[in-house]
């Protein structure tokens, strides 16, 4: 759950003034090819370019903001945070735009000034030049005012000079402010637009990034220009202008991953093969690895043996082994497991490896997994547990580095060569699907063959069309009985069943996500959902119905009308970095038209030849006789209603059934911040492809397969013909995960807020019952705590207290608001303790006789989790045995940011507990 956005330590360059520089000392000045992002003092910080204008008038609009750079408001001189600060370069106008949000004015405070370092990577001299400027909005009045600064040396003293006019193109605005009397603050909105001369887009050298230095400061403090803090005797002057934040213009730094969904066909060995008669049941395992061996993230579908998934994953780690340069491996997530509800009833055990088929390999280690299984199915896809995988990678996870010396909190030029900042963040959430079939073979039999070969299934004998019935199927028929497999077909029909486990998984993964509104995530896999032609309506309106169950549609656009709105940019168009459509095939719709036509990624089970005609399926071929698309098919774009004429010529069979989907957080025009954290596109590979990978082998891994036939299902030889490997083209896409924020830190010289909480609580199973009588449980908390001092001493933080009862099954917090004092909070100022041990105890009210405690971790009862400040570590120890971990955990790990972690826990037969631990700034 550790890992931290990639950065390099910010190196210092010492430059000599002479020739016709000005005269002036040795100066330190920031490198522009590397960001050491988030070490306080923010060293360097890269900022969008935006090609569109902004509003200023004091208002954050989410849209004009989208891609902004969010960072907290850091006064250098003293190290305060003050609420947050977006920044974007209009390029348009040739203008900084910053909107600060929750800016703390202390009352009483008259201005709030903004210095600008045009000049940054100017070797000398160490004062302010010419083109520095001070940028002033009245606390009180609104009026605004620039100054201009005055070329002093031998002083840190600044000079300033107020300009009869405001510099052309400087704006500011003043917002919304909230009093906040308990900090003597009132926090308020400034949105300013600042303009930058040609100086300030120089490049300081041939392929590095222009940039300005800033600085931020109230009339409660003393003035000060960024190259200037000076932290050297009075009368000295600061050379180092690293130690203060620098501002880049260019695309922010990502972090780049490629991206395979490929349903594999891959059907094993056993009933599968009997019911469907599958043509790639001989495909070799090093066919398939050869073309999944490039790919960071693998989300495949159809791999319905365990074993054969372990043997593809050896054989594509040792093909990355093998490549030059070598890649790293990758690691295996899944499946989905669980017995299948249907046949639970049925002797569903028998079927063995009852898994869903859904696998993620990936070269990022998985920081977190779960599951769910789709509660209705139809036919044959009831044998197996069909659901939707969760999985979260950790993108870029620690290294030792991260863990070094610690920087100074009150020297911040001793914060040059600091690792960049460690964060939790830094992560993707890849959920993978295979969604019911539309039609069912087995629902094509008859009953009495249904009977005979679901009873033969159970019973581990037999084969179609009518299976001999051994002893054991016999008796299984008995049990089963003719009532007992009308759930297989009867009742729904499979798009009915699909729409069904759609809503299913949009559920799941709101669940995940939850409260968090920062990280998007990628849905992939089979859906059974055609989506080729955009503009398709009325019973063809699957597509925007399915895009509108993930949240990928507009709030209050009609998922039925044509070309769903499945906009994930506020402003699209304006950065050439970023991805527009949630639906990653629609960025490439100059090369394929969706709108008419479409593009198919199933190949058509129906025929084992490649080698059609474009007639037959819009496909024409290359000289490989591998399939390219071309469309051909030309529907005439109807709105709906009325219901659009037929195509002139019919749909082809082979649909668009097979999605990269990349999901915001929550709809777009919904968010009240522009995005913290984006997938965007690739920088030198296309978003998104939907062919068999470009490889140089391109005959042998994408057309050539096994030859010869097999016999069906029903007894009827089918040619293999040699020219695919599976029914379904495996998809690509090229992202980066892009940070748009400087994220939340965590240092052991910075002082810092220690938050536990309880924040959910599962009691399903667990009843308070007396003799014939029940009630729903009243379960309360009993919080403890202490801080170690140096010497060993304990502080009580707090003394042991009661929290409030509460009353139900299940409990989550906010929703539930007897929960509202299920923390406990500490303050941890740098330096004063070792560590802080805050314990929580599980008590169910009893009303008559003593409490009863509950368990929730093993072994013993109670948990406390214990932050070790001197050597930055976290750790949940069993209370009733000190120095011992609760049962599956593997011990100390580092803090590596102040975002919170949850950790929950769970003893047969007791309440699953989640506990929220927060290390704040």
């Amino acid at each position: 759950m550790s890992l931290r956005l990639k950065s390099v330590s910010v190196v210092a360059i010492t430059i000599l003034g002479g020739g016709c520089d000005p005269v002036g000392p040795p100066v330190s000045v920031p490198r522009s090819d590397v960001c050491n992002v988030g070490v306080r003092p923010l060293a360097c910080v890269t900022v969008p370019e935006r090609v569109t204008g902004i509003l200023v008038d004091g208002v954050q609009e989410p849209a004009q903001y989208y891609g902004a750079m969010e960072m907290p408001i850091v006064n250098v001189q003293d190290q305060d945070v003050e609420g947050k600060v977006f920044a974007l370069r209009d390029v348009e106008q040739n203008r900084l735009h910053l909107f600060f949000k929750g800016l703390g004015f202390q009352f009483g405070t008259s201005e709030f000034g903004v210095a600008i370092d045009n000049d940054r990577f100017d070797a000398a001299p160490a004062q302010m030049g010419p083109n520095d400027r001070r940028y002033l909005i009245d606390r009180t009045t609104g009026a605004i005012r620039t100054q201009r600064a005055g070329a002093l040396s031998g002083s840190s003293v600044s000079a300033w000079f107020n300009e009869t006019e405001p510099q052309p193109g400087y704006e500011a605005r003043l917002g919304r402010c909230v009093p906040e009397p308990e900090t003597n603050l009132e926090r308020c909105d400034v949105e300013m637009a600042i303009p930058l001369p040609p100086s300030a887009l120089e490049e300081p050298a041939k392929g590095l990034l222009p940039g300005i230095g800033i600085a931020v400061s109230g009339s409660r403090r003393r003035i000060v220009m960024p190259e200037e803090i000076s932290l050297a005797p009075n009368d000295g002057v600061l050379t180092d202008r690293t130690v203060a934040t620098t501002l880049l213009f260019g695309r922010p730094p990502g972090i780049p991953f490629t991206f395979m969904s490929w349903n594999m066909a891959h059907w094993g060995i056993g009933l599968e093969w009997d019911l469907t008669g599958s043509p790639f049941r001989s495909v070799p395992l090093a066919s398939l690895a050869s073309v999944m061996a490039s790919y960071d993230i693998v989300a495949v579908q159809e791999m319905w043996s365990r074993t054969d998934a372990a043997t593809l994953l050896a054989l594509v780690n040792g093909i990355r082994a093998a490549s030059t340069p070598s890649l790293p491996p990758l690691f295996m997530y899944g499946p989905v497991t669980y017995p299948p509800g249907v046949l639970g009833t049925m002797g569903g055990g028998r079927l063995g490896d009852a898994q869903g088929g859904v696998f993620v390999f990936s070269r990022f280690t998985a920081i977190d997994s779960d599951y769910r299984v789709y509660d209705q199915c139809r036919g044959e896809d009831c044998l197996k547990p069909k659901g939707v995988q969760w999985v979260r990678l950790a993108l870029d996870p620690p290294t030792a580095a991260d863990l070094g010396t610690p920087c100074s909190s009150t020297n911040p030029a001793a914060g040059i060569g600091c690792p960049g900042t460690p964060t939790t963040e830094a992560y993707v959430d890849v959920f993978n699907t295979h969604l019911q079939a539309n039609t069912s073979t087995l629902c094509f039999l008859s009953p009495q063959e249904q009977i005979a070969y679901i009873s033969a299934v159970l019973a581990g004998c037999g084969t179609l069309p009518v299976p001999v019935l051994c002893a054991a199927a016999v008796s299984t028929l008995a049990t089963i009985g003719a009532a007992g497999l009308t759930v297989l077909c009867e009742g729904r029909t499979g798009p009915e069943v699909i729409q069904n486990q759609i809503q299913e998984m949009a559920e799941f993964i709101r669940e995940v996500v939850g409260d968090n509104d920062d990280q998007p995530a990628i849905l992939a896999g089979d859906f059974n959902t055609d989506g080729r032609r955009l503009n398709a309506c009325g019973t063809d309106a699957r597509y925007g119905r399915l895009l509108d169950a993930f949240d990928l549609v507009r709030a209050g656009t009609d998922p039925t009308m044509p070309v769903p709105d499945d906009g994930l940019s506020l402003s699209p168009g304006d950065f050439p970095w970023d991805i527009d459509n949630a639906d990653v095939a629609r960025e490439m719709d100059a090369d394929y038209d969706f709108t008419n036509c479409g593009v198919g990624t199933s190949l058509g089970s129906a025929s084992n030849d490649n080698r059609r005609s474009s007639a037959d399926d819009g496909m024409t071929l290359d000289p490989t006789g591998c399939p390219m698309h071309e469309c051909d098919e030309v529907y005439p774009f109807g709105a709906c209603p009325p219901t659009p004429p037929p195509p002139a010529t019919p749909l082809t069979r082979d649909g668009r059934i097979d999605y990269l989907l990349v999901r915001p957080p929550v709809r777009p025009e919904l968010a009240t911040d522009p995005p913290a954290y984006m997938i965007t596109q690739s920088q030198t590979l296309p978003v998104w492809a939907p062919l068999w990978p470009a490889v140089a082998t391109a005959p042998t891994h994408m057309c050539a397969g096994p030859t010869g036939s097999i016999n069906n299902s029903m007894s009827v030889d089918v040619p293999m013909s040699g020219f695919r490997i599976s029914d379904h083209r495996p998809i690509v896409g090229s992202f980066e995960f892009t940070s748009l924020r400087v994220p939340a830190r965590y240092h052991p010289n910075f002082d810092h807020r220690l938050e536990v909480r309880v924040t959910s609580m599962d009691a399903t199973g667990t009843p308070d019952c007396v003799l014939s009588g029940c009630k729903p449980i009243e379960p309360y908390v009993r919080l403890d705590g202490w801080g170690v001092l140096p010497d060993g001493t304990r502080v009580p933080q707090p003394g042991e207290i009661d929290r409030d009862r509460c009353s139900g099954w299940n409990l989550s917090w906010p929703e539930d608001e007897c929960m509202s004092n299920w923390t406990n909070v500490v303050n941890a100022p740098a330096g004063r303790f070792d560590e802080h041990r805050i314990g929580y105890r599980l008590f169910e009210y009893d009303g008559v006789l003593s409490d009863d405690p509950i368990a929730t971790v093993s072994p013993g009862v109670d948990p406390e989790f214990v932050v070790r400040w001197a050597n930055s570590t976290y750790d949940i120890n069993v209370r009733l045995a000190p120095g011992s971990n609760p049962v599956g955990w593997a011990g100390p790990a580092p803090i590596l940011s102040s975002d919170p972690f949850q950790v929950c826990s769970r003893l047969s037969g007791t309440p699953r507990m989640c506990v929220d631990i927060d290390v704040g700034e």
